[in-house]
Order: C-alpha cells, then structure tokens, then sequence
C-alpha cells in the first residue's frame, strides 16, 4: 500500500508529460502478463465485466 500511496503522491506533483510513459510501461506489462496467463474465456469475462461496472460507478452512469 505504501508504493501505491508514493506513486499516487508522484502523479498528483509531477505532469502527466513527466510520469505517462512510465504508467503505461506499467500497463502494457500488465496486460502482456494478463494475455499469456492461462486463463479460461468465462474468467476473462468475468473480469471485464467488472472493470466495467467499477468504471461506470466511478464515472456515475
């Protein structure tokens, strides 16, 4: 939690020029990761749908 807590504290003082490649370094290994996991397609699914429910509750759609 306290990695979270410093980079949370580095994106809100640095520009998004200084630190978005970095996240997206971050991101694109995330999902590399994700892609070669075996997974099963209803688990995948599963997920999404998440993502997408937690995005509209944030978004309040």
């Amino acid at each position: 939690m306290e990695a979270i807590e410093r980079w949370v504290g580095y994106v809100e003082r640095e520009p998004p020029e200084t630190w978005g490649s970095q996240q997206n370094a971050v991101v694109d290994d995330q999902l590399a990761a994700a892609r070669s996991a075996d997974v099963s397609a209803t688990h995948r699914r599963r997920v999404r749908e998440l993502a997408t429910t937690t995005v509209d509750e944030r978004d309040g759609e």
